[in-house]
């Protein structure tokens, strides 16, 4: 993995933290930087760079602990984001994280992404909704559970129809 880092432009110690059992380097550097620009910016390098395994390594240990500080990072890195360009898939990873630690400060930025509308990029639309609404699911909570019921009154078509999926499923 290091060669393909190193072949990637991924910094070595960057691998080096996410292959580590317990990834207590990204934790630790995540809880106490919040939401620190450069922190942010350095860590979404990291996950542009990265392509499927180090990229879930990188997200599953910032959330391994499900400690709640991490969200504010999280949020801000899908806001910087090209959630239906280049980082469709950074995005999705970060909307699986912010699920797994389960806040209600990750709702605003769940419920704006299952709103996304878009002219072209129809299949990653539909995903990027599909991950919000089940990360919603999976947040739970009286403010999630109204965003989805809110979605599915007044959203556009492709979003009534996730969620009435996702509620009966």
């Amino acid at each position: 993995m290091a060669r393909a880092a190193a072949g990637s432009g991924i910094a070595p110690s960057a691998v080096m933290a996410a292959r580590a059992t317990r990834g207590s380097v990204w934790r630790s550097s995540g809880c106490s930087i919040g939401t620190a620009s450069a922190a942010v910016r350095a860590i979404q390098t990291v996950l542009r760079s990265a392509t499927g395994t180090l990229r879930r390594a990188v997200i599953d240990a910032l959330v391994a602990e499900r400690d709640p500080r991490v969200v504010p990072m999280l949020v801000r890195i899908i806001e910087e984001s090209q959630a239906l360009g280049k980082d469709h898939d950074v995005v999705l990873e970060t909307i699986e994280g912010l699920a797994t630690v389960g806040t209600d400060a990750a709702v605003p930025v769940l419920a704006t992404m299952a709103q996304r509308r878009a002219l072209f990029g129809r299949k990653k639309l539909r995903v990027l909704k599909e991950r919000s609404v089940d990360a919603l699911a999976r947040v739970g909570g009286a403010k999630a559970n109204t965003v989805l019921k809110e979605a599915a009154q007044t959203g556009d078509r492709m979003l009534k129809k996730i969620v009435g999926q996702r509620g009966r499923s």
